[in-house]
């Protein structure tokens, strides 16, 4: 009899869980959000990237000058090395290197919601919320075993910038990892292939509606089938702010 209904609960489960699987990242990002912002990263775009004057500029020298200055913004954090001369094993500095190279190679996707202070959704716990800002961003095919643990290294170096300790979290059978700062909370974990950062007062409880599909996400909006059909030139940035 257990088998019987561990079989069919299994098959209930099982098209939610294809369905979840195939999610697209801007499908785990809510439509009512007062700003999105999606970087694809270099890669995808490489051929018209290196016909840009920008592109010129980076082998003339400009791209020398930007690795200097961030050499001097992570030497702020304690660290005097370039992350390009770096020696495996150095943590801090890899951290960043390397996600600076996911951001580059595979983008990013972002909303920011802003609730007026002290109004709870109706679909959350009766309360109300401290801080009305809450920041979304889906970082692409980013679960896996090799992309990951850049993601988790960089957010553990960010939250040690901050003084705050990260730890483990389980998110609805999703293994995850949170830190705090002052009443705002950041928290990551994997989804449909993907890693969602969020944060605000309440992350995963703004979030998850949106991924279970009881609130709307950007791909059901007016103005994202426009966003996403532009190809008067080739982007890869798009963004869309509501100033309504």
């Amino acid at each position: 009899m257990r088998i019987v209904l561990a079989s069919l609960a299994c098959l209930v489960a099982s098209p939610l869980a294809i369905a979840q699987s195939n999610k697209t990242a801007d499908q785990l990002l809510p439509a009512d959000a007062i700003a999105y912002f999606r970087y694809d990263g270099y890669a995808a775009h490489r051929k018209a990237y290196d016909q840009t004057a920008l592109a010129q500029a980076m082998k003339e020298g400009l791209g020398d000058f930007l690795d200097h200055l961030f050499t001097l913004l992570v030497s702020y954090t304690g660290d005097d090395v370039p992350p390009r001369e770096l020696k495996k094993g150095e943590g801090r500095r890899t951290a960043v290197d390397q996600f600076l190279a996911y951001i580059w190679d595979h983008g990013f996707h972002a909303t920011i919601e802003l609730r007026p202070p002290g109004k709870a959704r109706p679909d959350n716990e009766q309360g109300t919320v401290e801080n009305p800002l809450q920041i979304c961003f889906v970082f692409p095919h980013a679960a896996d075993k090799k992309r990951r643990p850049v993601l988790d290294n960089f957010l553990r170096f960010f939250a040690s910038g901050l003084n705050a300790d990260v730890k483990d979290a389980n998110i609805d059978g999703r293994g995850g990892h949170y830190f705090e700062s002052g009443d705002t909370n950041f928290t990551w974990w994997p989804e449909a292939g993907h890693v969602i950062l969020a944060i605000g007062a309440r992350p995963v409880k703004e979030t998850f509606p949106v991924i279970e599909g009881r609130r709307p996400n950007v791909t059901s909006t007016r103005w994202y089938a426009d966003l996403k059909d532009f190809k008067q030139y080739e982007t890869d940035m798009r963004g869309y702010v509501n100033i309504a």
